[in-house]
């Protein structure tokens, strides 16, 4: 969950950590790496979706002005489709030994 202060611009840097996370703790975990990575990214894209959705209540409330929200849903959105693209080249190649 994000957290905004009025006089802090922080929401940059915390949708960071909370996706990053997602990858890195799925990705320290036992068992077929493919699987792990697979599912780690799923989770990761979900983070994104959910700063998106803190970004517009932090928006609401007044936490961040529109030139920041604007900014921050933009780099999300971003980082979404990068995401996104990873966890398909892992598929695929997940999908490629299974056929061996």
């Amino acid at each position: 969950m994000l957290e905004f202060s009025a006089a802090s611009s922080r929401p940059k840097t915390i949708c960071t950590v909370r996706t990053g996370g997602s990858i890195a703790a799925l990705w320290q975990r036992p068992g077929p790496m493919s699987w792990w990575a697979t599912t780690a990214l799923v989770i990761a894209k979900g983070s994104c979706a959910e700063v998106r959705s803190q970004l517009y209540v932090a928006l609401d409330c007044g936490y961040i002005t529109q030139q920041d929200f604007d900014g921050i849903v933009a780099l999300a959105q971003e980082v979404a489709k990068i995401v996104g693209g990873l966890r398909a080249s892992v598929q695929r190649q997940r999908d490629a030994v299974a056929k061996d």
